[in-house]
């Protein structure tokens, strides 16, 4: 019964982070390492219906009492882990050194889970879409702030919380994800960690009618049950004034005209 529950807040987890960043048709990319697999990269094309069935399928082909598993947080365009087909992404992801006192980690991580015996890795929300050339110089320097480890590109992996850690000989279960319910804006991380805006400026403004349904979702951190209700396909069984009213009033909070 506790293994269940753990597959299932790992799950959970997966679904949260890619949900915030996914359009159906992107690809997730999971990794596996254990017996007679050296290394393997996992591409599963997302879609919002049947992404916890495939999730499902990975975990059971591929259990965690076996295998070491990882994860790119980001959303990529073709089932290739490249910089090229990175797409845009709204989190930071850092591979945290030893560290005593993870609480004392400025600025403090969204979300962080320990990965290994006194070693964590965290994720920093944004509250927009940032392009690679963007991420990798803000992450870079966010791993130089907080004295991390060279493995901050943007295309690497980390360890799936909630699965287990073979590198050690107890097979230590790595932690579920603690939440600081903290969403960045890029520029107040910009200059906390002292970095230009080169990109930024250069291409201007972004406007909003150019922006994909997943980086308006992003954009502007749409709930998920607007999010939801934005995806019906039909109206039918809905009382269609009040979830228009619903949806217009929730868009005018985050700002949207």
């Amino acid at each position: 019964m506790e293994v269940q529950k753990m597959e299932m807040s790992k799950i959970k987890f997966l679904q949260q982070i890619y949900s915030k960043q996914c359009e159906n048709g992107d690809y997730i990319i999971l990794a596996v390492k254990g017996p007679g697999i050296k290394w393997k990269d996992v591409p599963i094309q997302y879609n919002q219906k049947t992404i916890t069935k495939e999730l499902r399928s990975f975990f059971r082909q591929y259990p965690s009492s076996n295998y070491d598993l990882y994860w790119s947080p980001a959303p990529y365009a073709t089932p290739h882990r490249r910089i090229t087909d990175f797409l845009d992404t709204k989190y930071l992801v850092q591979d945290i050194d030893e560290i005593e006192h993870p609480e004392s980690i400025k600025p403090k991580p969204s979300y962080i889970w320990e990965s290994s015996p006194g070693k964590y890795q965290g994720l920093w929300e944004l509250d927009r879409y940032i392009k690679e050339e963007e991420y990798t110089p803000l992450n870079k320097a966010l791993a130089n702030k907080i004295g991390c480890d060279e493995c901050f590109d943007a295309v690497h992996v980390y360890r799936i919380p909630g699965t287990q850690n073979h590198k050690y000989k107890n097979s230590p279960r790595i932690t579920l994800p603690i939440s600081h319910k903290i969403i960045y804006k890029p520029k107040k991380l910009k200059r906390i960690l002292k970095v230009n805006n080169t990109v930024d400026n250069k291409k201007g403004a972004v406007n909003t009618n150019d922006l994909t349904e997943r980086q308006l979702y992003a954009k502007y951190n749409i709930p998920k049950k607007a999010r939801d209700l934005l995806a019906l396909t039909s109206d039918t069984g809905l009382d269609r004034s009040n979830v228009i009213w619903y949806i217009e009033n929730k868009l005018h909070e985050l700002g949207m005209n």
